[in-house]
């Protein structure tokens, strides 16, 4: 039977490019009314925080928290960039901070993250310089074989409520519109999947994994059951480490990601190059001003 871990980001380095100098976080534009930023341990070792409440489009729209968040996280949001597109020095990792703060009527979105650089500039004295960077990249087509995708089985009711059930083959946990993974019999083979998933649902998974942009160019605009096994070795972030025992090889070893997604589903990852824009942190406080 698998055993299932949640995945966790972290910050990956990345090779060098044209520099450009160093620059505060966000030095003009909108910013909070007024905001209060402090130093955070999370309540547990399995409690990592990176929760928000409040902000545009919730409830509460006059005010945000960040609750527990790492310096790297705080970057992600204010950027609106994923993880592989942020370089910042380790000794950040492991550090969190607590930040409520309260926004003028109206803020958007985008403003928001204007004014979250703009306090990461000010409290944690947060330089950063952009450094386009030539990546790997994969584009995920269906294969020559066609798709073998299960259109979802959820209905409408238990997307509303959030029911996990079990697969109908007894293997696999399955979340509405999440995917999940974990090991087999703390083996490095994975049993990974969910329900009522988009392609770009997909994407975004496997862009955890391969730590790299991922597009979808399938051109399918249903809402699938998806579920696949395979050989998930230390390439991005799972890992037998994910697991409660250390992992080892499997006897009967399942195909590697690549081979499992269009053996199994019917998808294929093809790689290709594209010059992505870098968000490189020079410099910030460990401890920031907190009031």
């Amino acid at each position: 039977m698998s055993q299932y871990a949640l995945l966790c980001l972290f910050t990956c380095g990345l090779p060098a490019a044209t520099m450009l100098s160093a620059q505060p976080a966000q030095v003009g534009g909108p910013e909070f009314e007024v905001a209060s930023v402090r130093v955070a341990v999370p309540t547990s070792q399995t409690d990592h925080g990176g929760v928000t409440h409040g902000g545009p489009g919730t409830d509460d729209p006059g005010r945000i928290q960040y609750r527990a968040f790492e310096l790297r996280d705080l970057i992600l949001h204010a950027y609106h960039i994923p993880f592989y597109r942020l370089v910042i020095p380790d000794s950040f990792k492991g550090k969190y901070f607590d930040i409520v703060a309260n926004l003028p009527a109206g803020t958007s979105q985008e403003q928001l993250e204007l004014m979250l650089q703009k306090l990461l500039a000010d409290r944690f004295e947060l330089r950063v310089h952009r450094q386009p960077t030539s990546l790997d990249t994969y584009t995920m087509v269906v294969a020559k074989s066609g798709a073998k995708l299960k259109p979802t089985t959820f209905t409408a009711e238990e997307i509303e409520k959030h029911v996990i059930r079990r697969d109908p083959d007894g293997w696999l946990f399955l979340m509405p519109g999440r995917i999940s993974g974990g090991p087999v019999n703390g083996t490095t083979v994975y049993d990974t999947g969910g329900g009522n998933l988009e392609m770009s649902d997909l994407a975004r998974y496997l862009e955890i994994y391969l730590r790299t942009s991922v597009t979808d160019a399938t051109g399918l605009t249903g809402k699938y059951d998806i579920k696949f096994r395979a050989s998930m070795q230390p390439v991005g972030l799972l890992s037998p480490q994910s697991s409660q025992a250390p992992a080892r090889e499997a006897s009967d070893p399942a195909p590697d990601l690549f081979q499992a997604l269009e053996q199994q589903l019917g998808l294929k990852l093809e790689k290709t190059k594209a010059l992505l824009d870098v968000i490189v942190v020079d410099s910030a406080l460990a401890v920031p001003t907190e009031n």
